[in-house]
């Protein structure tokens, strides 16, 4: 959940994403670590079906996103055209910290030690 908790639409998505997996009938769970980062969980059997919910909410999103702009006369190349390139390089920059900072070797050992135990 590290990918989106940086989102200002965080809370939106964590219920899209539980609407989904009701739906499909995955039995899943929001769990909240001692440091308040979110995580996911879900029997590793289900984890092809996760991933195919996901890719479901992806495509549910670009279409969303399309219609959208349709609407607005516009497509996704005018938006990139208007956004300058230096915002969206430090939208990018930022991501990309926000991912590094989810992925810490911290969390990593700290994962192996729980699961060691």
């Amino acid at each position: 959940m590290a990918e989106f908790e940086a989102l200002p639409e965080y809370e939106t998505i964590k219920e899209a994403i539980d609407s989904k997996l009701v739906e499909q009938k995955i039995e899943h769970d929001f769990f909240t670590d001692q440091e308040g980062r979110d995580f996911l969980l879900f029997r590793v059997a289900d984890a092809p079906d996760v991933s195919h919910a996901f890719e479901d909410l992806e495509e549910q999103t670009d279409r969303a996103v399309d219609k959208a702009l349709e609407e607005r006369g516009l497509t996704r190349k005018d938006i990139q055209k208007a956004e300058p390139l230096e915002e969206r390089v430090a939208a990018a920059r930022a991501a990309s910290k926000a991912l590094d900072e989810a992925r810490s070797p911290d969390r990593d050992i700290e994962l192996s030690e729980v699961r060691s135990k």
